[in-house]
């Protein structure tokens, strides 16, 4: 896997645009239950991305899609798969509070809903989620009136140690990489990274690229 997505990253046969537009489509996919291992290979996927600097795509998919994400915490077939990437989106994305804050009056009902449900897998997800934000809370810290609702619904649930907070903001991050990211704040830029088309190709990918030329072409 991830040799493969080594190379799909560094391809220069393959735009922006349709990078965009197929890592899209594989989140998309997080909410089919025969999507065995999608939630990796979107992982993959991103950290890849990360690790070219390609962080338009980044910041565009993340702002695009993780309320998306976040609404398939309802469904306990899907709900692992989802977590996984809500996790990786949130705790890279720490440059701004903007991806939290979309999440913001999702939370509650959500909250509500898994304590109803009363299951093992929503009492996880429900542990995972109120550190998840806790995380987010410490990142961001300047928003009381807005986080009130938030607390509120997670109050019962379990605090997080500020040390195991620091450990998991500083797992996958990119503000590691602030010089690249300076251009980012608040939002993303209109251009890719690099000022043209395409990305530096690191080896043969005709195999990988059929895989990504079908998932742009494929419907909705």
């Amino acid at each position: 896997m991830d040799g493969v997505v080594r190379n799909l990253s560094n391809d220069d046969s393959v735009t922006d645009s349709q990078m965009l537009t197929a890592i899209s489509r594989m989140i998309d996919w997080v909410s089919w239950p025969l999507g065995k291992n999608i939630d990796k290979w979107i992982i993959a996927l991103l950290k890849g991305l990360a690790a070219v600097k390609k962080f338009s795509i980044l910041i565009e998919v993340s702002l695009a899609k993780i309320e998306k994400v976040f609404s398939k915490l309802l469904y306990p077939i899907v709900r692992g798969a989802a977590l996984s990437v809500l996790k990786y989106m949130l705790l890279t994305f720490q440059h701004s509070h903007e991806a939290f804050h979309l999440l913001l009056p999702h939370i509650p009902p959500m909250v509500a809903s898994l304590v109803k449900e009363d299951s093992n897998s929503g009492t996880s997800c429900l542990e995972q989620l109120a550190e998840l934000v806790h995380c987010m809370v410490f990142r961001f810290p300047g928003f009381p009136d807005l986080y009130e609702p938030v607390m509120e619904a997670i109050k019962d649930l379990h605090v997080p140690n500020e040390d195991r907070i620091k450990q998991l903001l500083g797992q996958d991050a990119w503000t590691s990489q602030k010089s690249e990211l300076a251009g980012f704040y608040p939002r993303l830029m209109a251009k890719s990274d690099t000022g043209k088309i395409g990305l530096i190709n690191l080896g043969n990918t005709c195999y990988v690229n059929s895989i990504l030329q079908a998932l742009f072409m494929a419907s909705e």
